[in-house]
């Protein structure tokens, strides 16, 4: 059993290796697009209607 898992793991690596020879601009934009995403989450800002006026002094 265990040996099915890992071969059809490796048949889906190796189609997507395939893949993404023949799709190389479609995997850099997801990419890019990837990278922003994770960008934006790390950098959020406060979101709402929260006065700040209590952090000041």
């Amino acid at each position: 059993m265990n040996a099915v898992i890992i071969s059809i793991l490796e048949i889906i690596a190796v189609g997507f290796t395939v893949w993404c020879l023949f799709n190389e601009k479609k995997l850099i934009a997801f990419e890019k697009k990837f990278m922003r995403s994770i960008k934006r989450r790390r950098l959020k800002v406060i979101k709402g209607n929260k006065s700040i006026s209590k952090y000041y002094a």
